[in-house]
C-alpha cells in the first residue's frame, strides 16, 4: 500500500474493522473519563450535554480522532466501509448548535489548557482531513466545525508563544507529536504564520539534540516514543540533506544492515488495563515514525532499510492488537491503525484497491508469526532474527502455480548455528556477529527447495552449550536469555532453547533444533513439543556449525508428529561434503507419514524402561503413560533397565568431544568469508577473554580452554575413547532389543524443567538423551503431559535408520492422547487439516 513503509507489508485488518470501532464507539458515551475543569454545579452534567459533538469513545480526544477516522476512510475507501453508516454518523455529530454549544462549554476560562496539545492536535488533523477533501459533505461538516478549530488553533498560538521547552514524555502532553499534527494542519489551512511559529519552535527545541537515550524507552504507559515522534517532527522541517545529517547525530544507533531489530518490541502484560495496554498503540505510533523518518531521508541513504524493517515489525505487532476486546485499552487503536496503513503522515496516495485485494497486505503467514511473536516475544525471547524480505518471500512463494511439497509456503526458523545467506549465523557468539557467510547449510538449501518459507534464526545456548560446564541454558551473548514458553521462571533447556520455544509459543508450526547429546529432545520435552534426533548420517550437518561429528546432527521440532515427519523428509537427504552421509545411503526417501495411522502401535512390542526414575512425579505421568500404550494395542515388555554406565565412561565420552571438537571447529572456521576465515578455537578464548563484561558474565569457558589441550584425531586416547563409548552404547540399545524382543524402547525425556539460575548456571535433575545420542541412533520425544503445570515429555528410541518404526509409534500415541498444545492452542496452524 503506498503511502508507509510499514503499511506495504503489514496491513493484516481489514479497514472495514477499523471503521466499525470508530462507528461502534463516537456516540457511546458510556464509560466516560472526563477531564474538564469544573467551575460550578452546572458543569456537573453527562458528556452528551458539556461536549455534545465530541462526547463519545471513552474521551474527548479519542472520540475527536474516532471521528477523524470515519472522515479518513469514507473520503479514501468508501467502498471497502459502510460508507452509509459512516455519512448518518458524521452528520448526527457535525451540528452548527451542537458544535456552538462545546464551543460556548470549552471557552470557559478554567478551560484554557483543555487537550493542550493533544486533542487539540487531533481536532486540528480532523479539520485538515476535511480541507483537503474536495466533497460538498466535507466543505459542510467543515463550516459546522470551524468555531471549534477557530478556538484552538489561537489557543495553540497563545500557548506556543509562552512555551519555555518541550514536553518529551510518552503520552497526551507530548510537543514532538503535536507540533508534528499542527504544521500538516497549517499547510492545508494555509496558516503561513502558524507553521512558522511551529517550525521554529522545532528548530529551537530540537534542532541541536543529540543521542537520543532510545534505550530509556518505552516507559510503562507510552503510547508515543518521544525520541522517534521528534525525529518523525524535524523532517518536516529539515531539508533531507539536514535531516540526514540531523539524524546522524540524534539516533546514531540506527544500523545499516537492514535488520530490524534494532528497535525492540514492548511488552504488553494485560490488555484489560487501558494504561498498560497504551503500548499496543505506541507499536503503531513508532511504525508510522519510523515510516516517515524513512521518507525524510535521501533515497540513497543506507539506513532507510532497516528503518523500514523496524517500522513493519512494530505495525505487525501494533496491528495485530487491534481487535476491540478491551474498550478501554482499544477503543482508540483503530485511530492510530488508520493513522498508520493510510500513509497520514507521509502525505502519500492511499490505494483502497491494494487493500480490497490483498496484493499490498501482509501473507497470512507472516501476519500469524509476527502477531504472535508480538504477543509472546518480549517475555519468551526465542528469535534472534527475521529475514527483513519475510513478506516478499512469503509472496512469491503463494504465487507459485503448484505447490513444491507438502509443506509448501509454510515458515521454519532455524537454530542460529545453522547457516543461512540472507543472515548472520552466530552460533550465539559476538565473535561471529557479523558473520554473514552468504551462503546455505545443505539443509537450508533441502527445505528452500521443498517450498519452505525460512524465516529466521532462532536464539541457542552460546556455542551450543559446549564453552562452559556451569552455564546457563538458552542464554547467548547475541541472544540473551530465552524462557521456557510456559513458566518464564523456568529453563527452555537447551541448546536448541529458541527453537523450542518457538514452535511452542506458535510463531511457527516447525523448526529445526541440532543435537550432540540431548539439545534437541531435552527443548522439546521441556516445550511440551515433538523433536525427531534423527541417525547419524541421515541429515547433511555441512554448514552447520559443530561440535562433534561422531555425535552432531540436525533435526525436526514441531508441536505434531507428522509435521516433524514431514520436515525430516524435507531436509535429509545425500551430501558428499558430509562423510556420514555414506552411511545412510540405502536410508534417503522414505515415506515417513503416508502409512500413519491412530492404530500404529497395534502389533508393536515395546520395551518399557524404567531405570531412570527422577524422583519428582514424572514418573506418575509415565505410568499413565504406558497404560496409554497398552490401550491403544501396543504389546508391552515391562520393568526394562539399560545397564549401568561403565568406570571412566563419562570422561571418555568427554574426550571425544573436546577432541572433536577442537578440531572440527577450526576446520569450520577457515571455511568462513572475510575476517572471519581467520578465528579458530584458540583466537575465540582469546576474544571472550577480551569480552569477558559480554561474553562472560555469568559463566566461563573451560571447555574451550580443555578442548584446546586436545590433539589431533589420530591420537590413540581419542580413537580408544570414541570406539569405547560408541561399542558400549550402540549394544546397550541393540541387546536389550534383541534380549526382549522388542521393536522399540520407551522411557521419559526428562525430569521437570528445572528453575533458571544465571549465577549458579542449570541445576538439570536428569534426562535420557544420551545413550541414543553417543550411539547416533534416532530418538524421538512426544508431549506426555502435565506435572506440577510443566510438561513432560516420552521418548522413543531404536536401532540406527528406525526413524519411520519410531515416528509410526509416536504418531499413535499422540493421536491417542492428545497432550500436545501451543500457547495460540492445540493446532495454531492447521496442520491437521493439510
Amino acid at each position: 500500500m503506498p503511502g508507509s513503509a510499514a503499511a506495504a507489508d503489514a496491513a493484516p485488518v481489514p479497514l472495514d474493522r477499523f471503521a466499525k470501532l470508530a462507528l461502534a464507539c463516537v456516540h457511546q458515551e458510556y464509560p466516560n473519563k472526563i477531564a474538564h475543569v469544573l467551575e460550578s454545579d452546572a458543569d456537573a452534567g453527562p458528556p452528551r450535554r458539556l461536549t455534545p459533538v465530541f462526547y463519545g469513545c471513552y474521551d474527548w480526544h479519542s472520540a475527536v480522532h474516532g471521528h477523524w477516522l470515519l472522515v479518513r476512510l469514507l473520503r479514501l475507501a468508501p467502498g471497502e466501509v459502510d460508507a452509509v453508516a459512516i455519512e448518518a454518523a458524521l452528520d448526527r455529530s457535525f451540528q452548527a448548535d451542537l458544535v456552538a454549544a462545546e464551543v460556548d462549554y470549552l471557552s470557559r476560562e478554567a478551560r484554557q489548557s483543555f487537550e493542550r496539545p493533544y486533542g487539540a492536535a487531533w481536532l486540528l488533523q480532523l479539520t485538515h482531513e476535511l480541507r483537503e477533501w474536495d466533497d460538498p459533505r466535507a466543505r459542510r461538516w467543515l463550516a459546522a466545525l470551524e468555531p471549534l478549530e477557530r478556538l484552538f488553533a489561537e489557543r495553540m498560538r497563545s500557548w506556543l508563544e509562552r512555551l519555555a521547552y518541550p514536553i518529551r514524555i510518552g503520552e497526551h502532553a507530548q510537543t514532538a507529536f503535536a507540533f508534528a499534527l499542527f504544521i500538516d494542519w497549517a499547510r492545508t489551512a494555509g496558516d503561513t504564520a502558524f507553521e512558522a511559529q511551529v517550525a521554529g519552535l522545532a528548530r529551537r527545541f530540537h534542532g541541536h539534540d543529540t543521542a537520543c537515550p532510545l534505550a530509556y524507552e518505552p516507559g510503562g504507559q507510552d503510547f508515543l516514543s518521544p525520541c522517534l515522534a521528534e525525529a518523525d517532527l524535524m523532517r518536516r522541517v529539515q531539508s533531507p540533506v539536514e535531516y540526514a545529517a540531523w539524524l546522524h547525530e540524534f539516533l546514531p544507533g540506527i544500523p545499516e544492515d537492514g535488520n530490524g531489530h534494532w528497535l525492540p518490541l514492548a511488552e504488553v502484560t494485560d490488555r484489560t488495563d487501558g494504561k498498560l495496554a497504551h503500548l499496543d498503540g505506541l507499536h503503531l505510533s513508532r511504525a508510522w515514525a519510523l515510516a516517515g523518518m524513512a521518507a525524510g531521508l535521501p533515497d540513497a541513504d543506507p539506513r532507510k532499510a532497516a528503518i523500514a524493517a523496524a517500522a513493519r515489525l512494530q505495525a505487525s505487532a501494533g496491528l495485530a492488537a487491534v481487535t476491540g476486546e478491551h474498550y478501554e485499552g482499544g477503543h482508540w487503536l483503530g485511530s492510530f491503525a488508520t493513522y498508520l496503513v493510510t500513509g497520514r503522515g507521509t502525505g502519500s496516495e492511499f490505494d483502497s484497491g491494494a487493500v480490497a485485494s490483498g496484493a499490498e497486505t501482509q501473507p497470512e503467514v507472516a501476519r500469524l508469526l509476527r502477531g504472535r511473536m508480538a504477543r509472546w516475544e518480549p517475555r519468551v525471547n526465542a528469535v534472534i532474527a527475521l529475514v527483513d524480505d519475510l513478506e516478499a518471500q512469503a509472496r512469491a512463494l503463494a504465487a507459485e502455480p503448484e505447490p513444491r511439497g507438502p509443506l509448501h509456503g509454510l515458515p521454519v526458523l532455524l537454530k542460529d548455528n545453522i547457516e543461512t545467506r540472507d543472515l548472520p549465523t552466530t552460533a550465539g557468539s559476538l565473535a561471529l556477529a557479523g558473520n554473514r557467510t552468504g551462503r546455505d547449510a545443505e539443509i537450508t538449501r533441502r527445505l528452500r527447495a521443498a517450498g519452505l518459507l525460512i524465516a529466521g534464526k532462532t536464539n541457542l545456548s552460546e556455542w551450543a552449550n559446549f564453552r562452559s560446564s556451569k552455564s546457563t541454558s538458552g542464554w547467548s551473548g547475541v541472544g540473551g536469555l530465552t524462557r521456557n514458553p510456559w513458566d518464564l521462571s523456568r529453563s527452555a533447556c537447551g541448546s536448541s532453547s529458541g527453537s523450542g520455544a518457538a514452535v511452542a509459543a506458535g510463531y511457527v508450526p516447525f523448526a529445526v533444533g541440532t543435537e550432540t547429546n540431548g539439545s534437541i529432545v531435552c527443548p522439546a520435552a521441556y516445550s511440551g513439543i515433538v523433536g525427531i534426533k534423527p541417525t547419524i548420517g541421515l541429515v547433511s550437518r555441512r554448514g552447520i556449525v559443530p561440535i562433534a561429528h561422531s555425535q552432531d546432527t540436525a533435526g525436526p521440532m514441531a508441536y505434531r508428529v507428522r509435521a516433524a515427519a514431514l520436515l525430516l523428509a524435507a531436509m535429509e537427504g545425500p551430501d558428499p561434503g558430509d562423510p556420514a552421509s555414506a552411511a545412510a545411503a540405502d536410508h534417503f526417501g522414505r515415506d515417513y507419514v503416508s502409512a500413519l495411522s491412530p492404530d500404529g502401535l497395534n502389533g508393536l512390542r515395546i520395551g518399557v524402561v524404567r531405570s531412570r526414575d527422577f524422583g519428582d512425579g514424572s514418573d506418575v505421568a509415565f505410568d499413565v503413560a504406558v497404560e496409554d500404550l497398552s490401550a491403544a494395542g501396543a504389546a508391552l515388555v515391562d520393568d526394562l533397565a539399560l545397564p549401568d554406565w561403565p568406570d571412566g565412561f563419562w570422561e571418555q565420552s568427554l574426550d571425544v568431544l573436546l577432541y572433536e571438537f577442537h578440531h572440527d571447529l577450526d576446520a569450520y572456521l577457515a571455511t568462513l568469508p572475510g575476517e572471519y576465515g581467520g578465528l579458530s578455537l584458540q583466537r575465540l578464548v582469546e576474544f571472550n577473554r577480551a569480552q569477558a563484561d559480554r561474553e562472560m558474565p555469568w559463566f566461563g569457558q573451560e571447555l574451550f580452554e580443555s578442548a584446546l589441550e586436545k590433539g589431533g584425531l589420530e591420537e590413540v586416547g581419542y580413537v580408544t575413547a570414541r570406539a569405547s563409548v560408541q561399542a558400549f552404547t550402540r549394544a546397550a540399545i541393540d541387546g536389550l532389543l534383541a534380549e526382549h524382543g522388542v521393536d522399540l524402547l520407551v522411557l521419559p525425556t526428562n525430569a521437570l524443567p528445572f528453575s533458571i539460575d544465571l549465577v549458579h548456571g542449570d541445576t538439570f535433575h536428569g534426562g535420557t538423551s544420551s545413550m541414543a545420542a553417543i550411539a547416533g541412533y534416532p530418538h524421538i520425544t512426544v508431549p506426555m503431559g502435565r506435572v506440577k503445570g510443566l510438561p513432560v515429555g516420552l521418548s522413543f528410541i531404536g536401532t540406527a535408520f528406525s526413524e519411520p518404526l519410531l515416528i509410526r509409534a509416536a504418531y499413535a500415541y499422540e493421536q491417542a492422547t492428545g497432550h500436545g498444545r501451543t500457547l495460540e492452542g492445540e493446532d495454531p496452524w492447521s496442520l491437521d487439516s493439510r
